[in-house]
């Protein structure tokens, strides 16, 4: 999942600055290490899900049994990203190089010409340790970003200058300009950081692969940043094995998922109804607690795989759920491991805001 769960890790900065997503009405509510706060809800209440009777699952007014994702059905999930800072000469032209990319930050193999379509300089308001923590705890804030600029690789090339680079909707940049944005006496390095973007395709925000940072130095004369295979070192802990499990009836789609009254996502922050944009079940041969140590590879070890849009509003009917081949979600058996994610694509961590077990109750 990622292009939900299996996350290319797209962090959606530059939907940040393209949207201006991110705001103090999403800051977190409370301390919180992760989902399992809470209570209430499908498979909670200190019955073990496979004693659930399903006769006893409540309903919606089709008739389908009602799931209602609640914080002890949730997993738990926390990340931090450590970006390598490169000293660069101060108000220079750079030079940005990828062509010693051969592996993303997730382990998966790159060739640095034909996988990169997008490299993209963003400009932050943040130290630059202070930019890490709000990317891994998804804690961006409207104001953070500066200026974000972009170039299309056409996907024949592995280096690219500063001059060469043009804004978000593709219109060139002055070279005046952009030097004015190195200049340590305006914007004190202490205060700000600069961040590379390698990217496959063409979406603000994205298929993030690497991240490169670099640091205004007066004392250097570098114009060089070399993005390689250790820019970026991702660090994960998923929690699939503390959550209540979630009971649901064996062989049947006629199952409705609401997410409305749930607070807080896996990450701790605040959860918003209406940010939910995909919703995900899938089927493994793995246990959770197998699972989790293959956390970023979920979408690509799935033995089946439904995957359903949300246009609007905060509920969703598995049964509309389809594989990439078309076929419809006939409900899970009581084979392997089941999941249900809930995704918010554009949101800065795209961690899943929400995945619960599904287990078949009783009859």
């Amino acid at each position: 999942m990622i292009r939900a769960i299996a996350m290319r890790l797209s962090l959606s900065i530059l939907f940040l600055l393209a949207a201006a997503c991110g705001s103090d009405d999403d800051a977190e509510p409370s301390p919180s290490s992760g989902g399992m706060t809470g209570g209430g809800g499908n498979g909670s209440g200190g019955t073990p899900p496979g004693e659930i009777a399903c006769s006893g699952l409540p309903k919606d007014a089709a008739g389908r049994v009602l799931l209602e994702a609640n914080a002890l059905n949730n997993y738990a999930f926390a990340s931090t990203l450590e970006i390598e800072v490169t000293p660069v000469a101060a108000e220079s032209e750079l030079t940005f190089d990828w062509s010693a990319l051969t592996e993303d930050f997730q382990g998966h193999t790159i060739d640095p010409e034909a996988d990169i379509d997008m490299v993209s300089l963003l400009m932050w308001r943040l130290p630059l340790s202070e930019f890490q923590t709000k990317l891994g705890n998804d804690g961006f804030e409207s104001s953070d970003p500066v200026i974000a600029s972009m170039i299309k690789t056409q996907n024949t090339r592995t280096s690219v200058g500063l001059f060469e680079l043009q804004t978000l909707a593709g219109e060139p940049l002055e070279p005046e300009m952009l030097l004015a944005y190195l200049d340590p006496e305006v914007y004190d390095p202490a205060e700000h950081s600069y961040t590379i973007v390698a990217a496959s395709g063409e979406m603000a925000g994205q298929g993030s692969r690497m991240l490169k940072s670099f640091r205004l130095d007066p004392e250097s004369n570098n114009t060089e940043v070399v993005i390689d295979d250790s820019s970026t070192k991702l660090s994960y802990d998923a929690d699939l094995t503390s959550l209540q499990p979630t009971a649901v009836p064996a062989g049947s789609a006629e199952i409705s998922l609401e997410w409305t009254d749930l607070d807080v996502n896996a990450m701790g922050r605040r959860f918003s109804p209406n940010g939910i944009e995909e919703v995900i079940v899938a089927k493994y041969s793995l246990t959770p607690a197998e699972l989790e140590t293959k956390f970023l590879d979920l979408e690509t070890i799935a033995d089946q795989m439904y995957r359903g849009e949300v246009a609007l509003g905060t509920s969703i009917d598995l049964s509309t759920l389809e594989s990439d081949a078309g076929q419809s979600f006939p409900g899970i058996d009581e084979s392997g491991t089941w999941l249900v994610a809930l995704l918010c694509r554009n949101c800065m961590n795209p961690a899943p805001w929400y995945i619960s077990i599904l287990t078949p109750c009783s009859n």
